[in-house]
């Protein structure tokens, strides 16, 4: 398997990276942006991912024949406090080309700061079962 090596300055370029490998259905980025030491993942209506290889694998089940996506991002909050960082977005999830989401998901990302750079050390998403029209989160 091909590996990447990346150094990512801030946890914004990661998670950048991350939503990309997403859309992408990307396994090999997706690998490289994980921490190999603290991995813990949640998918929606999945139970708790512990360890890198589990959640590598995790990830590459998702890709396998997935649709193409595209996904609308709206940040809830940021937070960072020396070497870690919690982002909490609500992801609109659709397949490519059409206009109504196929899922809304409430993501909590963790990164922590190593000496090479930012990884990500969590990954917890919940689906949204039901919003009314017009309706946001506050």
């Amino acid at each position: 398997m091909e590996t990447r090596n990346f150094h990512f300055t801030s946890p914004e370029e990661i998670e950048a990276a991350f939503y990309t490998a997403f859309v992408q259905a990307d396994t090999h980025t997706m690998e490289a942006l994980w921490a190999k030491d603290e991995a813990l993942c949640v998918h929606p209506g999945s139970h708790v991912i512990k360890g890198f290889d589990a959640v590598v694998r995790s990830w590459a089940h998702i890709f396998t024949d997935a649709a193409p996506t595209d996904l609308k991002l709206r940040v809830i909050q940021r937070h960072r406090d020396g070497d870690i960082a919690v982002h909490i977005l609500e992801e609109h999830i659709s397949v490519r080309g059409s206009d109504v989401p196929a899922a809304i998901v409430i993501a909590t990302n963790v990164y922590r700061k190593y000496e090479d750079g930012w990884l990500i050390v969590q990954h917890h998403a919940s689906l949204i079962q039901s919003q009314h029209e017009g309706q946001t989160l506050q």
